[in-house]
This record gives structure tokens, C-alpha cells and sequence, in this order.
């Protein structure tokens, strides 16, 4: 299964200047355990935006210009990662049967792989930022499965959601 994952204000805004427009810690918690012993697919801005490199206990593939269509791992002070380009990664995903992948961004990177996805979980952020420049796609094509009561964190409202492909 593909999923792809993020949390999104009322306008759907996912970012602003590289870094997410909230940090909520059940939130934070949320995507840790979901993605957990999985591999997290993510654009090169989203990995240098990690405060601490690649992400522990998942496979971490960073999608870079840089990798001119090869998959090579790369272990740096950051930790160890693989870099590849947007076409193997697309190639990996329409062969992928049984793995669980996820995207987790940026925008660029969920409007290119959204179409390989089967699922969505999305954090809904009851609040409109101000600033923001990263988007997340339309969902057209996906339906509402199910979403969690609403909880509260820094004065802010949210609720997990997930979508499935029609």
C-alpha cells in the first residue's frame, strides 16, 4: 500500500519557508507511530527541513535532482539514507504489491506521487495560517473513511483523517 501523509490547515497549506506551519506534538506522535518500521518517501527540502536527518526505525528515501536516475545510498553526519530520482521512485511504486510506502512531502513531491496513492492520512488543522507557501494537492478521486474526535494542543484544533481511493 502507498499512503501518503501531512497535515494541512483550512486552505490545505502544508508549509511556509521549508519548515511545517505548526509542530503539535499528537501530531508529531501520530506520524512517528504510523510510519514507523516503514519507508517515508520525501523530497530533498523536506530531508534537510529534519531537525535531526533521516528518520529512525524507516527507510528513508530522499528524492533529488541530484541523483540523476540512480538509487544509491548515502550516509552523511545526518545519517543514512538513499537518494534517488523521481523516475525510480515512480517505477518502484507501480511495481510495489505488498510494502507499505509513505510520501510525507513536500508539495512538489505529494502532487507527483498522489496518483500512486491508495490512501491518505491527513491531520486537519481547524486554523488558517497566515503565511504560507506549500500546498497539498487535491484529493479529488479519494472518499472519507473515518476521523478521530477532535483534539486540542497550543491553543489549536485538529483531527486525523483518513481517505481511501474511490
Amino acid at each position: 500500500m502507498i499512503a501518503a501523509v501531512a497535515a494541512v490547515d483550512r486552505d490545505y497549506a502544508i508549509g511556509y519557508g521549508g519548515d511545517m506551519l505548526i509542530h503539535l506534538p499528537g501530531d508529531l506522535k501520530m506520524f512517528r507511530e504510523l510510519t514507523s518500521g516503514h519507508t517515508v518517501i520525501m523530497g530533498r527540502k523536506t530531508f534537510d527541513a529534519l531537525p535531526c536527518g533521516a528518520l529512525p526505525n524507516r527507510r528513508n528515501i530522499v528524492i533529488s535532482s541530484r541523483a540523476e536516475g540512480e538509487i544509491f545510498p548515502v550516509c552523511d553526519e545526518k545519517g543514512e539514507y538513499v537518494l534517488s530520482s523521481m523516475e525510480k521512485v515512480k517505477g518502484m511504486l507501480e511495481k510495489n504489491t505488498d510494502e507499505t510506502l509513505f510520501v510525507i512531502g513536500g508539495g512538489v513531491i505529494y502532487k507527483e506521487l498522489l496518483p500512486y496513492c491508495q490512501r491518505i492520512y491527513l491531520t486537519h488543522i481547524d486554523k488558517v495560517f497566515g503565511q504560507a507557501d506549500t500546498y497539498f494537492p487535491q484529493t479529488d478521486g479519494f472518499v472519507l473513511k473515518n476521523c478521530s474526535e477532535t483534539m486540542e494542543e497550543k491553543g489549536v484544533k485538529y483531527r486525523f483523517c483518513i481517505y481511501e481511493r474511490a
